[in-house]
């Protein structure tokens, strides 16, 4: 700890010269990068404690509350006192300040992947920063984020706070471009600033109509949903055809897919007969077969046909 000054002290941290000068009634603290690795980035500064080498010192005198009567020796009750020096007239010393620092700046895309094509599937990804700030709080802030593929600059954005969200479309000069991407978010300015990244890659697929079709015997029996489309599942609607050859149907009769509490009925008919689209639940990851009918129903082909959206 060395002087600095008229009634000043400067306090050396980690390459870092944290200054508090004391005069005029009040106290100033600021942080100064000098090459080597800092403190962070001062965004702002709190009242009521000094911060000198990550030492917090608080005010230890409590102010009076009250005056003594010179008649009884008894506190009166009126207004406290204030704490100010006796003869001031400017009233008390403003209390101290802690500096608001920012030590670290995390970066998390909203995908791993994006897929511009305009097809509402995952067409923009959104950037999500979260500052490490020493009060445990989110600020306003200054600075800058910029995406780059390979050497080259592809967009920048303004940095507002240090819990700021930027939303990229995925284009690059308006078009879709492949590979990957990184984004860097950085806060402060020349002299000290806290940075983060990631990277993103993009995809030229897009979503594109898609069929699937099982063959089965089975008209019964607990059964796991087929690969495609279960990846169709979670892209968007997946519809499904059964394809029956039947004879023996007594009145309306019903294949019966469940999982859970939910079921879906498909009319099934005598002679060749392919039903209506039903859609398929989100929860049907796998689904329990069952039917309406008795004995006498004899059942000589079955398909399911899946209709739903893939990437291609």
């Amino acid at each position: 700890m060395t002087g600095s000054g008229s009634g000043g002290v400067a306090v050396g941290v980690g390459g870092t010269t944290v200054s508090i000068g004391a005069g005029g009634g009040s106290v100033g603290v600021g942080v100064t990068g000098s090459g080597g690795s800092g403190v962070g980035v001062v965004l702002g500064g709190t009242p009521g404690t000094t911060t000198v080498g990550g030492t917090v010192t608080t005010p230890t005198t409590p102010p009076s509350t009250g005056t003594t009567d010179s008649a009884g020796g008894t506190p009166s009750t009126g207004t406290p006192s204030t704490g100010a020096p006796s003869g001031s007239g400017t009233g008390a010393t403003p209390a101290p300040s802690t500096p608001i620092v920012l030590t670290a700046l995390a970066v998390t895309p909203s995908l791993d992947t994006v897929y511009p094509a305009k097809d509402g599937y995952r067409d923009s990804v959104a950037f999500r920063l979260a500052g490490t700030v020493s009060d445990g709080q989110q600020h306003a802030a200054n600075g800058v984020a910029t995406l780059t593929f390979g050497s080259s600059t592809v967009a920048t954005w303004a940095v507002r706070a240090t819990n700021d969200v930027i939303t990229w479309n995925g284009l690059k000069g308006g078009k879709v471009v492949p590979g990957r991407y990184v984004f860097t978010a950085r806060i402060g300015d020349g002299t000290t600033s806290v940075a983060g990244s990631t990277t993103v890659v993009v995809s030229p697929k897009r979503l594109a109509a898609a069929t699937h079709v099982v063959t089965t015997k089975a008209v019964s029996g607990k059964h796991k949903m087929a690969a495609k489309p279960l990846a169709g599942l979670s892209k968007g609607k997946v519809t499904l055809r059964v394809v029956a050859k039947a004879k023996g149907i007594k009145g309306k009769q019903y294949l019966v897919f469940s999982h859970g509490k939910k079921k879906i009925k498909v009319l099934i008919r005598n002679g060749k007969h392919t039903s209506k689209a039903v859609t398929i639940p989100k929860s049907f990851t796998t689904y329990t077969v069952s039917h309406t009918w008795k004995k006498g129903v004899k059942i000589t082909g079955l398909k399911y046909r899946y209709s739903f959206k893939a990437l291609k």
